[in-house]
């Protein structure tokens, strides 16, 4: 209970401090819901299915000093609630003519059990649009710093720094393109010496040398055309490049994780590249949006299983994954009162190959979201 009074008490502060420096705040409230059936959330080569339920709440408050949000989630899982947590995320922001910045705090908790997964992070981001006739150029940066509380190893400060380009053509085309430069730095030498053999309950941080700054590029072009009036398709390759050598460190395979992806996927720790296709489509009042993308990754730090058991240096990890995803959407909501209800339905399907065992799986889902607004 502890846990969610500090959050709440930082909540209510910050709400009489916006509105009592600003007699133009605007409010909104926003209440949704996500239900999902997945035959394997955990991205496991030995899949098993579950019922997963989130509960989420936004709050803002929109006014000429700074705006503040929040936004606290609660996720459920039928089979095994052992692995429910909750999720919280306070924000202060300020527009300028053409500029944007914004502060924001985050807290995940979890049960006992996977209390090793729980983290803080404070984030500071900015947005800068470079004022321009013919193109939408834009500038943005990012500096985090997460804590874990027991996976120390973990531990690390993130800078990011890209900007975008978004140039429209009479033809009904519209070109974006744009790079980032990615910065991870550890704030702890602790790493773990991976064993010869150990059993598959074991939680284990593998490593062999102390983690290294990351330094990773990132870039991407995307093009998006009219087919006609109520069809689209946009097309996107993007590359991510790791400069130089790196050690990092990762949680054993065997551990079976979902919706943790800086540990069981952490997106700075590989270098590939990302061909997608997606094609819009308006119907009456509804979209409907099917998605193709491929992805290539290579993992520079990280070894492989050679089974379910035996892990090995000999060979980097490297993954094909294909993802399928189609998504029903109504454009205006129902209204109920002073409010308006959303929803919207998907599926997705993960194919994901690789030369580790563990990370060989596949997995289907599908997802009913509701979405109440005031």
């Amino acid at each position: 209970m502890k846990k969610i009074l500090l959050p709440l008490k930082i909540i209510f502060s910050l709400l009489f401090l916006s509105t009592a420096q600003s007699v133009n705040a605007q409010w909104s409230l926003n209440f949704s819901t996500g239900q999902e059936y997945n035959d394997n959330p955990f991205r496991s080569p030995f899949p098993e299915t579950n019922l997963i339920s989130n509960y989420d709440l936004n709050v803002m408050n929109e006014n000429d000093f700074v705006s503040f949000g929040y936004l606290g989630s609660y996720f459920a899982l039928n089979n095994n609630p052992e692995r429910n947590f909750h999720w919280h995320q306070l924000s202060l922001w300020k527009y300028f003519e053409n500029l944007s910045l914004n502060v924001s705090y985050e807290q995940r908790f979890d049960k006992d059990y996977y209390s090793f997964l729980d983290y803080s992070t404070i984030e500071g981001n900015f947005n800068y649009q470079i004022p321009s006739d013919d193109i939408l150029p834009q500038l943005y940066s990012s500096l985090s710093y997460t804590k874990f509380k027991e996976l120390s190893a973990l531990d690390n400060f993130t800078a990011a720094l890209g900007f975008e380009i978004n140039k429209g053509f009479e033809t009904s085309t519209t070109i974006i393109t744009g790079a980032k430069f990615n910065y991870r730095a550890y704030s702890s030498d602790t790493y773990v010496i991976q064993p010869d053999n150990y059993t598959s309950d074991s939680l284990i941080i593998i490593g062999n040398e102390k983690p290294t700054p990351i330094p990773q590029l990132t870039s991407y072009i995307r093009a998006a055309q009219s087919l006609t009036e109520s069809t689209g398709l946009a097309v996107q390759y993007s590359n991510r490049s790791i400069l130089g050598e790196i050690k990092s460190v990762f949680l054993s395979g065997d551990f079976y994780l979902w919706e943790e992806s800086e540990i069981f996927d952490d997106p700075l720790k590989y270098e590939g590249n990302t061909i997608l296709a997606e094609l819009t489509q308006l119907v009456d009042d509804y979209t409907i949006k099917v998605g193709y993308y491929l992805n290539k990754k290579n993992y520079p730090s990280q070894g492989i299983y050679t089974d379910y058991e035996n892990f090995s240096y000999d060979l980097m990890r490297s993954d094909t994954q294909q993802i399928f995803n189609i998504t029903l959407q109504k454009n205006s909501g129902f209204v109920i009162g002073n409010a308006e209800l959303n929803f919207s339905l998907n599926y997705q399907y993960i194919n994901n190959k690789s030369n580790s065992s563990w990370f060989n799986y596949k997995s289907s889902s599908f997802m009913l979201n509701l979405d109440l607004s005031f």
